[in-house]
């Protein structure tokens, strides 16, 4: 397993939806608005409550605080 996938190397085409979530969240989605700027039609950034940079992203992207861990619920 590779822990680094280069974009470069892969020919994605169509639309991408970007998904970023994690402690690195909004400088995972300004990389890939960098490599893929065209491509990404929609963005979601999941940041830690508190924790957001106040990068400026484009209009098309969601940046949503969470305050909790979702934990699973039984039925």
């Amino acid at each position: 397993m590779r822990p680094f996938v280069n974009l470069l190397e892969h020919k994605l085409s169509g639309k991408i939806l970007l998904l970023s979530v994690g402690k690195a969240t909004e400088e995972m989605a300004q990389a890939a608005y960098e490599v893929l700027p065209s491509q990404i039609f929609e963005g979601i950034i999941l940041t830690k409550y508190g924790h957001s940079s106040g990068k400026k992203f484009p209009k098309r992207t969601t940046r949503t605080p969470l305050s909790k861990t979702i934990t699973p619920t039984k039925f």
